[in-house]
């Protein structure tokens, strides 16, 4: 997959995410072409999960959704 062909597909994930209301997830998303570099790019991926996810919690107060 070529990295033009990511970015669209991270936006179409993105945007239909944003449609559904029902749920919350927290998505993190990294691209690399060097399969040597795939641990590096995992870690990369869920860093930005943790931080879309800590973003979410300081706009929302987590202790009203109990």
């Amino acid at each position: 997959m070529s990295e033009q062909d990511f970015l669209e597909t991270k936006k179409a994930i993105q945007r239909k995410l944003s449609e559904i209301k029902k749920y919350v997830i927290a998505v993190g998303f990294a691209y690399t072409e060097d399969m040597m570099q795939i641990n590096e790019t995992i870690t990369l991926a869920d860093n930005k999960m943790y931080k879309d996810e800590a973003e979410y919690y300081r706009i929302h107060d987590w202790r009203k959704l109990i």
